[in-house]
């Protein structure tokens, strides 16, 4: 029957996979982005409306017949994962190619599947299923890829983060203070995004979660339609929100991670009238988080506008906007909820 040379496709692709070793470029360019599309062809219309009722990460869930099916998608985690930890390519590289819009997209749908017979695997837990298994890895290998302590962090203390009145509360000329998204597009907006210098290569993941969100992801369109199906910027806002609250939790870890090495070998300030360690991070905590929810914040009120595409008309008529507006909100609370849980809106004072 087709299911069970399904299942045996399935087993020869994990054997395969533990035995292939591509280039660190070959595994995320086009092994990943063609298991990506395969997924979203197995999960049928579910990718696009089944819309999952959960306190975790997923918004928008890409529901899955069989566990085999999944357990693909963990086979090709797998692979990445063991490329990177073997070091197949420099940390700036590996970097480089996890952060770009078509392989977020594709870690977002990796983890936001599940398994819809779940309940038929007998008495296993559900720790035990390759959906969980695989969600772990999406975990594992963006928070080293991205927000390693000894790697990356003292990149991102070098960036110079701008948010506007939206989120700070600061007005910045008249101007901003009436119109929140003319501060937003003066210093991060459209019109400009050619002209940012990037002062260290961790920007461009920051830069390129807000053009998955705000719509605007350049010649990268035609390709992820290609993979991953999509005729719109839906998916990349959707995608975008699926993997931000991961994101800014994986930052918060590693950079306290960082915190606790440096204070072992630094040493706390003591009397000294200078910010601990603690505070400065935390204060970075709250930039990064700022200026990726800034976005989503500007994104949802576009939407209800329905004022970002010519085509917002339709798209709220086929229900597709409502999918949109829900994965941001979604999204949104869940940044909050880290917010609250990690204070990083409270002052942090000198230990």
């Amino acid at each position: 029957t087709k299911l069970a040379q399904a299942k045996s496709a399935a087993g020869c692709f994990r054997v395969l996979t533990s035995l292939y070793r591509p280039t660190m470029d070959a595994a995320c360019n086009s092994l990943l982005l063609l298991v990506a599309g395969l997924v979203v062809s197995s999960a049928g219309d579910n990718t696009s409306s089944s819309i999952k009722e959960s306190d975790g990460a997923n918004l928008l869930g890409v529901e899955l017949q069989h566990e085999f099916q999944a357990s693909v998608v963990e086979s090709t985690l797998n692979l990445i994962r063991r490329l990177q930890l073997g070091g197949a390519a420099n940390p700036k590289k590996i970097f480089a190619l996890l952060s770009s819009p078509m392989a977020l997209a594709a870690f977002a749908r990796f983890y936001s599947i599940s398994i819809a017979n779940a309940h038929d695997e007998g008495t296993r837990s559900t720790d035990d299923l390759a959906d969980t298994r695989a969600k772990a890895l999406v975990k594992d290998i963006l928070w080293q890829g991205f927000f390693h302590p000894t790697q990356h962090i003292e990149g991102f203390r070098s960036m110079q983060f701008a948010v506007s009145s939206i989120v700070d509360g600061k007005a910045q000329g008249n101007e901003s203070a009436s119109n929140p998204r003319a501060s937003f597009e003066e210093t991060a907006g459209a019109k400009h995004k050619k002209k940012i210098i990037m002062a260290s290569y961790q920007d461009k993941l920051v830069a390129n979660l807000r053009e998955m969100i705000e719509g605007s992801t350049g010649d990268d369109t035609t390709e992820k339609n290609e993979f991953g199906g999509s005729s719109t910027h839906d998916d990349c806002v959707i995608s975008a929100s699926i993997i931000l609250p991961l994101l800014i939790e994986g930052f918060v870890h590693q950079t306290r991670k960082w915190r606790e090495d440096h204070d072992r070998h630094v040493g706390k300030p003591r009397f000294s009238g200078k910010r601990s360690s603690k505070a400065d991070i935390t204060l970075l905590q709250f930039q990064l988080w700022s200026s990726l929810v800034e976005p989503l914040i500007l994104r949802l009120k576009d939407t209800r506008k329905g004022g970002v595409t010519e085509t917002a008309a339709a798209e709220r008529e086929s229900g597709v906007s409502g999918v949109v507006e829900l994965s941001l909100l979604r999204s949104i609370r869940q940044c909050l909820a880290l917010l609250n849980k990690y204070d990083l809106y409270l002052p942090s004072y000198p230990d």
